[in-house]
């Protein structure tokens, strides 16, 4: 019934097709173990990126020494007034920012006002981030060598006018919300 099973030809060639099997499916399990493990060191690569940005993304901004550094050699030579700094009082991570920024402008010669919090009255929408205040007229002359000053030390910062009461106009350097 099963002649092929006493053929010498037949089962030396099906020991050698099935030496052979092992060789390949070896090698394949070889190769598709390496490749596994490489997929998982990408993907464990990737996780650990983004585990970082996040890391970083809730990380409170600070002012870093070199940025210090950069701010008041960027405000040397520049005029002075008196300033205010304001910040979003519901975050304690602008507080935070504007102590910094109060201490480098105070160091840099500036006269500026203890930071003061922004809290929301009625239904107008709370401002976010921390604000350097000056008199629009004199924005130019004192406020905006310190949003230069925020640039050369990579702290992104945009101009905005303020108005107030009798006419009166602020201009305002905001550094705003984290994003």
């Amino acid at each position: 019934m099963f002649s092929w099973w006493d053929s010498l030809n037949f089962v030396s060639a099906a020991s050698t097709v099935a030496s052979w099997a092992v060789v390949i499916f070896g090698l394949l399990a070889l190769v598709c173990s390496q490749r596994e493990s490489a997929l998982k060191d990408r993907e464990g690569l990737k996780r650990d990126t983004e585990l970082v940005t996040l890391k970083e993304k809730q990380r409170p901004r600070s002012i870093s020494a070199e940025q210090k550094r950069l701010m008041i050699a960027s405000l040397e030579g520049a005029s002075r007034c008196p300033l205010s700094i304001w910040f979003d009082s519901t975050n304690p991570e602008t507080h935070d920012l504007a102590v910094q920024i109060h201490a480098v402008l105070e160091e840099a010669g500036y006269n500026a006002a203890a930071p003061n919090g922004i809290m929301q009255l009625g239904a107008t929408p709370m401002e976010r981030g921390v604000f350097v205040s000056t008199q629009a007229e004199a924005m130019a002359q004192y406020g905006r060598p310190i949003a230069r000053a925020l640039a050369a030390a990579g702290i992104a910062a945009s101009e905005r006018v303020v108005p107030k009461q009798n006419d009166q106009y602020s201009l305002s350097i905001e550094i705003g919300p984290k994003p």
